[in-house]
């Protein structure tokens, strides 16, 4: 009998492994909001799994600071005078954004945004006292971009305002190229334009970064082929919940699972070094801003309207102000909070604080690319937390040499780790809330069957009878461990109806939902309970009496 409760928990133990390690690959399932408890306790296991990851990607991949890592920033001509703020020691590169290239009749027209006031002459000193490259971005618009694709004039109007700009000012090192909704079916004409654009700005001994969008599209680039005369590229690593999308979302999601849509940044920067750009000319652009929405029910739904991008400085203003709670969402790496505005209406906004930053930065540096930007330099509005976010997690590279000896470290899957899967795990079986309830039962329901199937036998039943004071209090201490893990279990698992009413306004199917899901788990509580007291004695007695 011993040997068949034996085979009963070696059972037990088997279905438990293999029900943790769904878990772990499991997409997420957490619908818009994540409840208090869960942000406190994922913020603890950052704390304490940060150390400890980034000692197991040193011991892999060398110190997590010890390569150069490039920092490329934009300064946009409407934050005017703020450049004089940047800390251009942490830049690698500092592009002013930018010259517009616009469409009229038939023909492109530039207009420079105050490029050419005397004041940026501070910005260019600024940069090139701390080493710091200056870049001006061409950002070609609407019809533009068709027309420097397919005519030869424009295209050479272009380059000729493109030469007079980078030798205009002494300090300026190159250009920054953002095309706008490239039209498709000029894939070559693109790449016929790159390498012009190449060639007369290598001639000056001047370099050509080229934007590319948060989604790759290949069809339209021919991004092969055009790495080889582009000298650095940067991704807009954002927006991926844009002013057009009827429900909120990250702006620049790491990961998706089944909530955050079809994109994001891990499957954007696997998909351009895939179609051919090399880690070492890849920049991934980051938001200092966030995507805000106004929350209305109509007809007892709810309806969402974007509202603008808060910029960082902003929302960090406004999170002093409010009465309010950050939610952290785990596969996206995002934050984001609720509030109630003038006249009681209800809004929402994410965002990426800088503790997302920093694991978004160190993601970037596992994956073995050149560098992180930011979209964009001053919005932070004075804010010294970005800035000392780089100083601790970046050995700023100032060199933009960009040959091929460019050694990048070995990309590391860091959710194949040993740490980073102990902590997708403890993680997943907060979210997964089927999976406790199944997890739970299969546990506890197996053992019980072991020790029902175990009393069958007399001599077990007899010496159960034996009791003494000891055996009592064991089983009383085991009782309120179980009641312990199930409260803990409970209140981080589900949120409470507050708790969503407090975010959605008013009872939804999401509550009745979770409801349901909370009387399940307190059910198979009260089955726990009723066998606890079998089990706990059984394996106490058999340990010792059964040979």
């Amino acid at each position: 009998m011993g040997h068949k409760l034996k085979y009963s928990f070696l059972l037990t133990l088997l279905l438990v492994l293999f029900s943790l390690s769904n878990i772990c690959v499991a997409q997420d399932t957490s619908s818009l909001a994540s409840s208090k408890s869960k942000s406190l306790v994922y913020d603890l296991f950052d704390q304490i799994f940060e150390s400890a990851e980034n000692a197991e990607g040193a011991l892999l991949n060398g110190s997590s600071n010890e390569r150069p890592f490039q920092f490329f920033g934009w300064h946009a001509h409407w934050l005017k005078s703020s450049f004089e703020q940047y800390q251009y020691d942490l830049i690698t590169s500092v592009s002013f954004y930018g010259i517009d290239v616009l469409p009229d009749e038939g023909v492109i027209y530039f207009n420079d945004n105050g490029w050419s006031n005397p004041k940026y002459e501070l910005l260019v000193e600024l940069a090139q006292q701390e080493g710091c490259n200056v870049l001006v971005t061409f950002n070609i618009k609407g019809q533009a971009v068709q027309s420097v694709l397919t005519d030869s004039e424009e295209q050479a109007y272009l380059i000729n305002k493109v030469k007079e700009v980078v030798s205009g000012r002494d300090g300026v090192n190159g250009i920054n190229l953002v095309l706008k909704n490239v039209p498709l079916g000029l894939r070559s004409e693109l790449s016929s334009l790159m390498k012009a654009l190449s060639e007369e700005l290598h001639a000056m001994n001047k370099i050509l970064v080229v934007a590319v969008p948060g989604i790759p599209n290949t069809k339209k680039y021919d991004f092969q082929t055009i790495n080889e005369y582009v000298d650095q590229f940067v991704m807009q690593g954002y927006n991926y919940y844009p002013s057009k999308s009827k429900t909120p979302g990250p702006i620049a999601p790491l990961r998706s699972g089944e909530v955050w849509g079809d994109y994001n940044l891990e499957l954007s920067v696997d998909g351009y070094l895939k179609a051919g750009i090399s880690k070492s000319k890849f920049i991934l652009g980051l938001p200092y801003f966030g995507g805000l929405w106004r929350v209305d029910t109509l007809n007892g739904n709810l309806n969402y309207t974007f509202k603008g991008n808060p910029r960082f400085g902003h929302i960090e203003r406004q999170l002093d102000t409010l009465i309010a709670v950050v939610y952290y969402d785990s596969i996206s790496v995002s934050s984001w909070y609720t509030y109630v505005g003038a006249d009681n209406q209800r809004f929402v906004c994410f965002y990426d604080d800088v503790a997302n930053l920093r694991t978004k930065i160190n993601w970037a540096r596992s994956k073995g690319i050149r560098g992180v930007g930011a979209w964009s330099l001053g919005y932070d509005r004075g804010s010294n937390k970005m800035w000392n976010l780089l100083r601790e997690h970046i050995n700023v590279e100032k060199d933009l040499n960009l040959s091929n000896d460019f050694q990048p470290i070995t990309a590391v899957d860091l959710s194949k780790t040993n740490l980073a899967s102990l902590k997708c795990i403890m993680i997943k079986i907060m979210q997964q809330k089927e999976v406790i309830i199944v997890l739970v039962i299969m546990l506890f329901g197996f053992v019980a069957l072991g020790c029902i199937k175990a009393f069958m036998a007399k001599d077990v039943y007899d010496r159960l009878l034996i009791t003494d004071l000891l055996t009592y209090f064991r089983i009383v201490g085991g009782i309120i461990i179980l009641v312990l893990i199930g409260v803990v279990v409970a209140s981080v698992a589900f949120y409470s109806e507050s708790e969503l009413n407090q975010i959605y306004g008013e009872k939804s199917a999401k509550i009745s939902s979770d409801t349901l899901c909370k009387v399940i788990l307190y059910l198979g509580f009260i089955f726990i309970m009723t066998t606890s007291i079998l089990s706990w004695k059984a394996f106490l007695k058999f340990n010792k009496d059964i040979p």
